[in-house]
């Protein structure tokens, strides 16, 4: 769980909408939260050595998008697929 404040996170104070001077969480920080989420479960780093992440297809339907004095919480899941697990380990 993670709860994204305007007046907290850099991140959507350096990604602000010109009109309107809100924040916008990036598509790539979303990602990031999830390798991290990965991280955490698997106990491996995906930084370094020979282990490799992969997104695909991947969609971001709706924005977050917060103002001053705003703040939103947000919910990543991870679940482990039962697709392709011949092959490699799909969440």
């Amino acid at each position: 769980m993670t709860y994204f404040n305007f007046d907290k996170h850099w991140v959507l104070n350096e990604h602000k909408i010109a009109e309107s001077g809100k924040g916008l969480v990036p598509g790539v920080t979303y990602l990031e939260m999830a390798r991290e989420a990965l991280e955490i479960y698997t106990g491996t780093s995906l930084k370094t050595g020979s282990h490799r992440l992969e997104f695909s297809d991947v969609y971001f339907l709706n924005p977050l998008v917060l103002g001053k004095g705003e703040e939103r919480e947000t919910q990543l899941i991870l679940e482990k697929s039962t697709v392709n697990q011949d092959k490699n380990d799909t969440y």
